[in-house]
């Protein structure tokens, strides 16, 4: 049986967040933004600045969801579908 851990969605796991992420941003430079910004915004911001806005939130103490890990290793996370980016 496989056992799970998960915990709140820190800055002290931003790291592991952008392993799991990997380079392309989850989908496709996307980083959880989609439902947080209108869509000139997020399409603006795709990659590089949807990044840096989920950093932001995360960095304010937010805690916007949980990530899962499975033997020390980041698999799967869920962000809540709105937050504060300013």
């Amino acid at each position: 049986m496989v056992k799970a851990e998960f915990y709140p969605v820190d800055k002290s796991r931003w790291k592991d967040l952008e392993k799991l992420f990997g380079a392309r941003g989850a989908c496709g430079g996307c980083w959880c933004m989609t439902w947080r910004l209108h869509t000139k915004e997020f399409n603006a911001n795709k990659g590089e600045g949807n990044k840096k806005l989920l950093r932001k939130i995360i960095y304010k103490d937010e805690k916007p969801g949980i990530i899962a890990y499975v033997n020390n290793e980041p698999v799967g996370c869920v962000l809540r579908l709105k937050g504060s980016i300013y």
